[in-house]
């Protein structure tokens, strides 16, 4: 290349990129930097309440206080229970002394009758103190004792009371109330009677089964019952069940 044609080659050149600038004025700027996204952070979640916060302190306190007063009345009923049952072997005893003396006899009956019913009562309040209420058993908690076609509240017989009363195994209800104008008051049931027939079949200690059982019979229909009052048998001639209602027991 001459000397001549230097200068107009670079003079060229320099057209060229001058021309280039023009379609792209920013191709030659310095690149900035971008700031990246600052990532945003999770929002914070609320502790946990400690599971040990003052509402479970107070219901621990709560149900230790309760599982104490249970066992306080437990012992004081089994007390009460052997009591009774002194009380009462003492009555027979005296009731075979008595011999023919009307009096003692009499005296010796009442005093059986009065123990016959301590225990009852004790017995009765020691299976209502073996069912257990607070905390998770609520799920479990037994079904109702009430049988509304009766209208009484029953219970089932403890061990003492069926040795007692010579009951065979899984049969005989306690009654524990007996509603005003149901069935069973009309036919004459009374709170520690001991139910042990019905329409001539024998009655079983759960209440479930014995529901079976009333079941098969009619609306209306006078059946015999068969009670343990005061340690004697009683037959109460006629009991007009109504019929069971939808959605009850």
């Amino acid at each position: 290349m001459t000397a001549r044609a230097l200068p107009l080659a670079l003079l060229a050149a320099a057209l060229v990129a001058f021309a280039a600038r023009a379609q792209d004025p920013k191709k030659d700027e310095p690149k900035k930097d971008v700031p990246k996204e600052v990532a945003k952070e999770p929002a914070k979640q609320p502790a946990p309440a400690p599971a040990d916060g003052p509402a479970m302190q107070k219901f621990k306190q709560a149900e230790a206080a309760y599982k104490a007063a249970r066992e306080e009345a437990y012992k004081e009923l089994v007390e009460a229970e052997k009591a009774a049952r002194a009380a009462l072997d003492k009555a027979q005893k005296d009731l075979s002394k008595a011999g023919a003396d009307k009096d003692a006899r009499a005296k010796a009956r009442e005093q059986m009758t009065k123990a016959q019913e301590e225990l009852m009562r004790a017995t009765t309040a020691k299976f209502h103190l073996s069912t257990p209420v607070l905390g998770p058993v609520i799920a479990s908690l037994p079904p109702p004792r009430e049988e509304t076609r009766f209208g009484v509240r029953f219970a089932r017989p403890s061990e003492l009371i069926a040795t007692h009363l010579n009951l065979e195994k899984d049969r005989g209800l306690v009654i524990e109330r007996v509603d005003k104008g149901q069935a069973g008051e009309k036919a004459g049931l009374k709170a520690h009677d001991v139910l042990v027939e019905v329409n001539g079949k024998p009655v079983p200690s759960e209440l479930e089964s014995f529901r079976k059982l009333l079941a098969e019979i009619k609306a209306d229909a006078a059946v015999p019952v068969v009670v343990l009052r005061q340690g004697k048998r009683e037959t109460i001639a006629e009991v007009k069940l109504p019929a069971a209602q939808p959605g009850r027991n």
